[in-house]
């Protein structure tokens, strides 16, 4: 564990401001998807995708203004509304590959490869490979924040397509093991909770006759 999560997990009044938003955001979308996913079915699933977009976007509004202006070059100033409005799109993208996707994807899947179900396998592919289509709406906005006036479209999309590649994998890096791998054991962890309830509830039915 690298040792600024380490700080969050054991001490969080040292974690420095960028982790905290992190581990927020990360883990307001998995209690929020475990929620929603536990009040809905899987024929409804709309509730599911917009209470996450709701709780998403909330959050995506805090942490990448101040992350735009702790990061950004020049003069720190208000980030434009197409900055937050592609932050936004972004982020419905990655909810969307996280939560919606998976169960989708995986009936093409082979079951039990190499041990693993097709839904795990479907959960750390699907956000992964989001993130190629949703950086570019990252860099995007990100250059609309550091390089504000008229520039004309042709020349940001040749800064985006510089960072693209690299920027792609440093998304991979870290949506995989928050969205990937937690996405499989918040729905374990979900569904032996949901489970355990059954049998507690399915009980005290037989013991009331």
């Amino acid at each position: 564990m690298h040792q600024s999560d380490a700080l969050i997990v054991h001490d969080p009044r040292k974690a420095s401001p960028q982790d905290a938003h992190l581990f927020a955001r990360l883990a307001a979308d998995l209690t929020s998807a475990a929620i929603a996913a536990a009040a809905v079915t899987p024929e409804s699933n709309m509730l599911t995708r917009r209470d996450l977009c709701s709780t998403n976007i909330l959050l995506t509004l805090v942490k990448d203004r101040n992350f735009a202006r702790m990061f950004g070059t020049g003069v720190s100033r208000a980030v434009p509304l197409p900055t937050y409005a592609l932050f936004c799109s972004r982020d419905s993208l990655t909810i969307l590959f996280s939560f919606n996707v998976p169960p989708m994807i995986s009936k093409a899947i082979p079951d039990g490869v190499g041990g693993v179900s097709s839904l795990s396998i479907a959960q750390i592919v699907a956000p992964a490979g989001c993130q190629m289509l949703s950086t570019p709406l990252h860099l995007l906005g990100l250059d609309l924040y550091n390089r504000s006036g008229r520039l004309g479209m042709k020349k940001r999309m040749q800064a985006v397509s510089v960072n693209y590649l690299k920027s792609s994998l440093a998304r991979i890096g870290r949506i995989v093991p928050a969205f990937g791998v937690g996405g499989v054991l918040n729905s374990k962890c979900r569904y032996h909770m949901m489970r355990s309830i059954e049998e507690r509830m399915k009980n005290e039915r037989a013991i009331l006759g």
